[in-house]
């Protein structure tokens, strides 16, 4: 005997292949992409746990990137004090002897060169911001050219122009690397070895011809050679 199904069956079927079909359509997408759903909706169930991962790993990727910009800062800082410590160790070389040299480069000549290196190195940028102004990153920390002729060692030059050469400010770097984890990194050009470097530098540079026979010349120079040893040794 013919089975004849009612309208009703046959529905029922053919909602049946569709819903076959679209599984196997799915399976297929699947074991093409290698991803069990493309949206959200194909994995309800998980879908605040995949939205959290998410979130998590942008985070991540976030504190890597600043890590990654942080190491390279320091690397460019690192790379310039050891420029600048190498050219304090070399002058300080030539102290006292030079400084009575009447001929050939005088020592005041060597420090104005010396000064407008040191001042290059610490006007450094990693990119377009300057790395040894503090906070202020648009602004060239060292302006050599404000430095004033103090006529003394004593006068601290780490301050705003038009009585020192510091045009950053004292705020000191920082990031966050991790969750709750914040550090500050870096140090500025007003700091105690640089501010005394250029301080000697400036002060040679803009002295007259010194006299080994003027007591107060050869205090001068011992004085700036006892402040280029610190400064060599703070530079370390």
């Amino acid at each position: 005997m013919t089975r004849i199904g009612s309208y009703a069956q046959n529905n029922q079927m053919l909602q049946y292949i569709e819903q076959s079909k679209s599984n196997a359509d799915t399976i297929e997408q699947q074991l093409a992409t290698g991803l069990k759903s493309q949206n959200f909706a194909g994995i309800s169930s998980q879908a605040a746990q995949l939205v959290s991962l998410n979130d998590q790993q942008t985070k991540q990727q976030a504190y890597i990137d600043t890590i990654t910009t942080v190491n390279t800062r320091m690397q460019t800082m690192a790379l310039a004090i050891n420029s600048i410590e190498n050219l304090a160790t070399q002058f300080v070389g030539n102290l006292p002897a030079d400084a009575y040299n009447t001929k050939g480069e005088t020592i005041q000549e060597q420090a104005q060169q010396v000064l407008s290196q040191v001042s290059g190195y610490l006007n450094t940028q990693d990119g377009s911001l300057y790395v040894f102004s503090g906070n202020l990153t648009s602004t060239p920390p060292v302006n050599p050219g404000s430095l004033p002729s103090p006529g003394d060692l004593n006068t601290n030059v780490a301050t705003a122009p038009p009585n020192g050469y510091y045009q950053g400010d004292n705020g000191i770097a920082q990031a966050t690397i991790d969750n709750n984890v914040t550090m500050s990194y870096g140090v500025t050009a007003a700091n105690p070895a640089f501010e005394q470097f250029i301080r000697v530098l400036n002060f040679l540079a803009t002295s007259p011809p010194f006299d080994q026979s003027n007591p107060t010349d050869i205090a001068n120079v011992n004085q700036a050679t006892q402040m280029l040893n610190q400064t060599v040794q703070q530079l370390q």
